[in-house]
């Protein structure tokens, strides 16, 4: 039961992550039309994600 809830709680949060990555790319193409070509690469964003992920394991 436990590790379910853990899977459960690791999953929501990689997905408030990507909802977040996603927000924050939107916006910023919004706030700075200059950077509109730049696209992140799927290993860029999954490389952030691994380090903020590093940055909760603290918690």
């Amino acid at each position: 039961m436990t590790l379910s809830f853990l899977s459960r709680w690791t999953a929501n949060i990689a997905l408030l992550i990507a909802l977040l990555f996603v927000t924050v790319g939107s916006a910023n193409a919004e706030l700075q039309p200059m950077n509109k070509n730049k696209y992140y690469s799927m290993q860029e964003i999954i490389g952030s994600g691994h380090n903020f992920l590093d940055k909760l394991q603290i918690i």
